[in-house]
C-alpha cells in the first residue's frame, strides 16, 4: 500500500534505534530517489519524503584517552586482552577487522598483516596490507606460535568473534580512567601519528580511508598553522606584565596590604 510521510517517519525513526543517524539518513536519501523515479515515470504524483526532515547528527568530537590511560587499561588487561588492543592501536584497524584476522593474514618475514572488512559501498569485502611495527611484531608472533586455531583473536572455542567485544568499558573501570571505545583507540592512534609529523597520505593508507576528507576527521590536533595564530594573540609583557599585576591586584584582600602596594608604586613612579 501507499506510504505517507508519517508512516516513513515512523518507519525511521524505528531504524534510528538499532542504525546511526548517518545510516538512516542515506537510507532516506535512497527513498528519496525511488519515489522520484515512480513520479517520473508517472506512477506517482508526490514524493512523501520530502516532508520527511533527515535526522540530526551528533557531530560532538569523539573521546579520545590520553597514553597514562590506555596505559592504566592495559596494565589491567589478561594477555589476550592486550593483544587485540595492542594491534588496534598500532595498525590503526576498526575492532572488527581485528576479529578477521587469520594467522595467513600475517607475514611476519615481510612485516606485514592484511586487513579486511565489508565496509565499502557495494558491501563487498575490502582488503589492504599494514605494516607491523616494531612494538607489534613480537605479540603476533607469540600469538601465532600459541594459537591451535585460524584466528589471532577467537573466541573462546577458537571460532571467529562474532559479537562486538564488551569487556573494554570493564577493563577501563577496573583501571579508574574515564571510559572509552575501540574506535576511540583508532582516533589516538591518528592523531598521535599526524602530532608526530607523520603523512596523511599514510596514515589514510593505514585506516583504510577512500576519502582523505574522512581521515582529516580522525585528526582531532592543533597544527602549527592554528598554533602561530594563537601565538599572535599574546598580549606583550611589557604592556601588562604577563598578567602578573592582574594577579596581584586580585589577590589583595586586607587594607595594609593595598597601602604597601600603593607605595610600592609610588616609589617606582618617581624612580623611573
Amino acid at each position: 500500500g501507499y506510504l505517507g510521510p508519517d508512516q516513513i517517519q515512523d518507519l525511521l525513526s524505528e531504524l534510528k534505534n538499532s542504525k546511526k543517524p548517518r545510516t538512516v539518513n542515506e537510507l532516506r536519501k535512497i527513498l528519496n530517489a525511488i519515489f522520484n523515479l515512480a513520479i517520473n515515470n508517472d506512477r506517482m504524483s508526490t514524493n512523501p519524503v520530502k516532508k520527511v526532515p533527515p535526522f540530526s547528527i551528533d557531530e560532538t568530537p569523539i573521546y579520545i584517552p590520553p597514553e597514562k590511560d590506555l596505559l592504566k587499561v592495559f596494565k589491567v588487561a589478561t594477555p589476550r586482552q592486550r593483544a587485540q588492543l595492542l594491534f588496534i592501536k598500532n595498525t590503526m584497524c576498526r575492532v572488527s577487522a581485528s576479529r578477521n584476522v587469520t594467522q595467513s593474514d600475517v607475514n611476519l618475514k615481510e612485516e606485514w598483516v592484511e586487513l579486511k572488512t565489508r565496509k565499502t559501498r557495494g558491501g563487498g569485502e575490502k582488503r589492504w596490507k599494514v605494516p607491523i611495527n616494531s612494538e607489534l611484531r613480537p605479540v603476533l608472533a607469540r600469538l601465532i606460535k600459541n594459537s591451535s586455531g585460524e584466528y589471532l583473536f577467537p573466541n573462546a572455542d577458537g571460532s571467529r568473534q562474532t559479537k562486538y567485544p564488551r569487556w573494554l568499558k570493564d577493563l577501563c573501570q577496573r583501571a579508574k580512567v574515564k571510559p572509552f571505545t575501540f574506535h576511540a583507540i583508532r582516533h589516538y592512534s591518528a592523531t598521535r601519528a599526524h602530532n608526530k609529523r607523520a603523512n596523511i597520505g599514510g596514515i589514510q593508507a593505514m585506516l583504510g580511508h577512500e576519502n582523505i576528507k574522512t581521515t582529516s576527521i580522525y585528526l582531532q590536533s592543533l597544527d602549527e598553522t592554528t598554533r602561530s595564530v594563537a601565538e599572535t594573540l599574546k598580549t606583550s609583557k611589557k604592556a601588562v606584565d604577563n598578567g602578573q599585576d592582574f594577579g596581584q591586584d586580585f589577590s589583595l584582600k586586607t587594607p595594609k596590604t593595598r597601602v604597601k602596594r600603593r607605595q610600592i608604586t609610588r616609589r617606582e613612579t618617581v624612580e623611573n
